[in-house]
């Protein structure tokens, strides 16, 4: 009894400063926290704001009980941080990871029990059922204005054959709710129509980012104004141009300081819709990044080149940061690495920009590299020196030098020093700093 009292003690005598930290290493296990809840008054405030700042509406029964949490317990509302509308993907998650860890004690002579697997079909029909991909029209939540951001993912409707949300009178009553956001995650096949009916609830909003963009369509121009305090734009696996969404940004006299394009499209963004992006940016852009990974994109840098032209004239001189991810894969890589040399010699950004970032993806695919990754920087496949030369004479101010190798299996220690001896040597004529850096799908070093 003596030590529950003494623990007592000590917890109620922390300041909230140190208990703050300590149950932020905590804020995403539930169970932890719920048990630090009660531990006493203190504790529990401190935990509680923890405990509600996600919100997860991924299923019928989420609208329901945050319905009532929320009623019940108005103090928690100013709690809430984050909300994700995402129809049926956390419970999807859960089935998937229990079937894969329960496939071992189903096994017979290395195949799947077929009884077993079809309990899990049951399961997964019964899941479906439950998504309504339809905002209920009875269910009524406050107003909870500390919300910043908001991510709008539909990626399991294309598991139950749907194209998409649609947006009507019961999606404008559900993002009438979270009036603070500043933040906007789109995952999801809309039109430009209905994603600017949706950012037109954030007047606050900052950043987007889009992913899955579906179809073009006609939408009112004047809606344009309401991308006006964007800064950060990311727009990911297009499936129609995106020279009309742009040109609304840009109407919309937004000073963006970010821009993110991952191509789907062969070209998602006209060379030209890309220069008067870059025209209306002039003065505030500060980090751009191209995702040239799509076996599609090196198409897009090509038309860049060809149309070179199009950036004469323009200039970036705000610019901090430019990432280039593409991949070198096969005898295609030699290519790959010329078209970006090309790039680089047309690109209208500041010769004393101080960092750029090379992610270099699938290089395992190359024959050599197989066997020594390392030989990825020797000139008898790729043209480094040539690439060095380019990036000295188009940077010289530049300080760092990010190269970002991804992998699918780690690479040993040897391999990592190696390489960066080799990346070194290659790229001697650039003054920059050489950091090299690997990933693999699962992890970062």
């Amino acid at each position: 009894m003596e030590t529950i009292s003494l623990t007592g003690s000590l917890a109620s005598q922390l300041p909230s400063e140190v208990l703050c930290l300590i149950l932020r290493n905590v804020q995403h296990d539930k169970p932890t926290l719920l048990v630090a809840s009660m531990v006493s008054k203190q504790w529990r405030a401190t935990a509680i704001r923890y405990l509600f700042t996600y919100a997860d509406f991924g299923m019928r029964e989420d609208f329901v009980a945050w319905q009532a949490i929320l009623n019940a317990l108005p103090a928690i509302i100013p709690c809430v941080n984050e909300v994700r509308y995402g129809p049926g993907i956390r419970q999807q998650i859960q089935l998937d990871q229990a079937y894969h860890e329960g496939i071992p004690e189903h096994l017979d002579d290395g195949l799947i029990n077929p009884d077993w697997s079809d309990e899990w079909e049951a399961k997964s029909r019964d899941h479906h059922a439950c998504i309504d991909v339809v905002l209920q029209s009875h269910i009524t939540l406050p107003v909870m204005p500390a919300v910043h951001t908001l991510r709008w993912e539909s990626w399991m409707l294309s598991r139950l054959g749907w194209t998409g949300t649609r947006y009507n009178s019961n999606t404008s009553r559900f993002l009438d709710c979270f009036p603070g956001v500043t933040t906007l995650y789109i995952s999801d096949r809309l039109s430009f129509s209905d994603v600017f009916k949706i950012v037109s609830h954030f007047p606050r909003l900052r950043t987007l980012h889009w992913d899955e963009g579906a179809h073009n369509d006609v939408f009112d121009g004047a809606s344009c104004s309401v991308l006006s305090c964007l800064e950060e734009l990311s727009v990911t696996n297009a499936r129609w141009p995106l020279d009309p969404f742009v040109d609304a940004v840009i109407a919309s006299g937004a000073s963006l300081r970010s821009f993110t394009l991952a191509p789907l499209l062969d070209v998602p963004l006209s060379p030209t819709g890309l220069a008067r992006l870059f025209k209306s940016t002039a003065r505030t852009l500060e980090t751009l990044h191209f995702d040239m990974r799509a076996d599609s994109d090196s198409e897009y840098l090509t038309a860049l080149v060809r149309e070179g032209a199009v950036f004469e004239g323009i200039m970036l001189p705000q610019l901090q940061t430019l990432t280039l991810s593409f991949c070198l894969r096969g005898s295609a890589g030699p290519e790959a690495l010329e078209t970006v040399e090309a790039f680089l010699a047309h690109f209208p950004v500041s010769a004393e920009m101080p960092e750029l970032t090379l992610y270099l993806h699938h290089v395992v695919d190359f024959p050599i590299s197989i066997h020594a990754p390392a030989y990825i920087f020797d000139r008898d496949y790729h043209n480094w020196g040539g690439m060095g030369g380019i990036l000295a004479r188009t940077f010289p101010g530049l300080k760092k030098l990010n190269i970002v190798l991804h992998t699918w299996h780690a690479a040993l220690a040897s391999t990592r020093t190696d390489t960066a001896i080799f990346a070194n040597k290659a790229l001697a004529s650039v003054e920059a700093d050489v950091a090299i850096s690997w990933t693999t799908p699962t992890h970062e070093s």
